[in-house]
């Protein structure tokens, strides 16, 4: 019977710990990208803000406020 060659419980475990590794990484890949978009969004979004302050600011400097 050439080609059916039964693995040990070992050689299983060590199969399955490598292919666990290759998504944990990919896993890992995928959250660092993720959280890296969050920061960017709520850059801009403070960014947004502070626009608006300097927006309502000017509208009361051109209207004789403070």
């Amino acid at each position: 019977m050439e080609g059916t060659e039964t693995k040990t419980a070992k050689e299983k475990e060590a199969a399955a710990e490598v292919i666990g590794a290759q998504s944990r990484r990919e896993e890992a890949i995928a959250e660092a990208d993720a959280q890296r978009w969050k920061n960017a969004y709520t850059s801009t979004s403070e960014a947004i803000q502070i626009l608006k302050k300097r927006y309502e600011h000017m509208q009361n400097v051109s209207k004789g406020g403070i």
